[in-house]
């Protein structure tokens, strides 16, 4: 009989791979045949280390995050799957904390907070743009989201009705869609995650970019051109907005001076987010949903 609990899918295309860290957190759960890791890349070459319960599965150059995710939620061997990035590293006990909320819980997902632990102003300023509003310390319970690099799934609850799994894997579209079917998201402050990222300003400014893009482009998708204009229009006040909801959450975990200390960075990498989503309400959301790597 499998000891196999969880599955952890790794999706990413840096050519060192994972950090050397997320192995060594993970080493417990691979040690006793309790978990498994699937490294799911678009990278070239065998960029991470061969070890027992470490499975990679290879994506032709250029593959998006979303389908890199999807092709290792296919993978997995797991009744629980988690999915994350190789840019990041899990907090102690991590596995463990997925595992006990799942047990406990109804939730279809379970995810929890967000960190940063060293790094320049730039790439603090780009994690509190993406994950500022995760980083809440102690906030437990039911949620409308999750972020992408620190959720697990029950995976039989995920194709209801015997329908198969999709192609690719975007939380904001697939939680939302989990939700509007009457299925629960869970929170818990035990399951940490490190973003350890490190890319320049400019691929972090064009990544935004993108991002927004895709985001308005969807979100507009079928509006009446009037609407897509007035999201236009309002695009402008979309940092400070986006600024103010991360602001809270990143006070709460005892980050309010390097937030502060960030905020020129944040506001410009905000901007381009805002961009992005204003061109995307007016003209689509472009090849943008291809530039997610």
């Amino acid at each position: 009989m499998s000891r196999l609990r969880l599955s952890v899918v790794v999706a990413g295309s840096r050519p060192q791979g994972p950090p050397a860290e997320l192995f060594e957190s993970l080493a417990p759960g691979l040690g006793d045949g309790t978990l498994e890791i699937i490294v799911s890349t678009a990278a070239p070459g065998d960029a991470f280390p061969s070890l027992p319960g470490v499975r990679p599965l290879r994506s032709r150059p250029g593959t998006t995050i979303p389908r890199l995710r999807a092709a290792g939620l296919a993978a997995a061997r797991a009744p629980i799957v988690a999915l994350t990035e190789d840019f990041c590293i899990p907090g102690p006990g991590w596995a463990n904390a997925h595992l006990a909320a799942h047990e406990g819980r109804q939730a279809v997902a379970v995810g929890g907070p967000v960190t940063r632990r060293q790094g320049t102003s730039a790439q603090w300023a780009l994690t509190f743009c993406e994950y500022g509003r995760f980083f809440h310390p102690s906030r437990e319970g039911v949620v409308a989201e999750l972020p992408g690099i620190n959720t697990s799934y029950k995976v039989t609850r995920l194709a209801a009705g015997g329908e198969s799994l999709p192609d690719q894997w975007q939380e904001a579209s697939m939680h939302g869609a989990l939700l509007g079917r009457g299925e629960q998201l869970w929170r818990d402050p035990g399951a940490v995650m490190v973003d350890a990222g490190c890319q320049s300003v400019g691929r972090s400014a064009m990544a935004l970019y993108h991002h927004g893009r895709l985001h308005g482009g969807q979100r507009s998708s079928g509006a009446r051109a009037v609407s897509r204009l007035g999201r236009l229009v309002v695009a402008p006040l979309v940092p400070a907005v986006l600024w103010a909801r991360i602001a809270g959450p990143v006070r709460a975990a005892g980050l309010g001076g390097t937030f502060l200390r960030t905020v020129p960075w944040t506001l410009f990498l905000l901007s381009c987010w805002a961009l992005g989503e204003g061109v995307g309400a007016l003209c689509g959301p472009g090849d943008s949903g291809g530039r997610w790597t």
